[in-house]
């Protein structure tokens, strides 16, 4: 990112980048000037990646639960990987400005 000013101050910068990088993904264009419009590109590539990346990462488990009949079924479901969780994550926390959770112990 080049850190252009934008002639705001930072915490209104940073809000007015991530609207704009947020309805760009939302609608796919944007009308906006040629300096805000290179800084949401660069924001908007770095989310995109972040999300290529771990696109087809996911892991197969087989879990097994009792009916009502008391027969046991076996169901083979498609989760994510922690790596994916964790982009869906920094990537939820940059659109909607969630802070970062901390881990206990």
């Amino acid at each position: 990112m080049a850190n252009r000013k934008l002639g705001r101050p930072t915490d209104q910068r940073m809000a007015m980048l991530r609207n704009q990088v947020t309805n760009l993904i939302w609608y796919g264009k944007i009308e906006t000037t040629l300096a805000r419009g290179k800084e949401v590109q660069s924001l908007a590539e770095h989310l995109v990646t972040i999300a290529m990346r771990q696109c087809d990462n996911t892991i197969e488990v087989t879990k097994k639960h009792m009916n009502d009949k008391k027969q046991v079924e076996e169901l083979t479901v498609q989760n994510d990987s922690p790596a994916r969780l964790a982009a869906r994550r920094q990537v939820m926390r940059y659109l909607y400005d969630i802070p970062a959770v901390q881990n206990e112990g």
